[in-house]
């Protein structure tokens, strides 16, 4: 379900580094709306696009294609909030 493109690497807490997966944030999302009792297959996969359209984006800007995981995880919270997937949040 990539985009096709260079991979971005996500930098997590304590230093290492793992390439972004839009497949494995899907997959997180669908399993935290299951948690919220919500069943929108579409939901999981069409936000794990816009969130790697999005941290393509600024990967570009930033020429760099290094993303911390709290940024990520902060604007997978904000977009589902901003969806009204408020239950779904709770569980991300």
């Amino acid at each position: 379900m990539n985009i096709s493109e260079n991979p971005i690497l996500i930098l997590s807490e304590d230093g290492t580094s793992v390439p972004f997966s839009a497949d494995e944030l899907q997959r997180q999302l669908a399993e935290c709306a299951e948690q919220a009792g919500i069943d929108d297959p579409d939901m999981s996969r069409d936000i794990a696009l816009a969130i790697e359209w999005t941290i393509r984006q600024k990967c570009r800007k930033n020429a760099s294609s290094l993303v911390r995981a709290a940024d990520i995880n902060l604007l997978v919270f904000q977009i589902l909030k901003n969806l009204g997937y408020d239950k779904v949040a709770l569980f991300y």
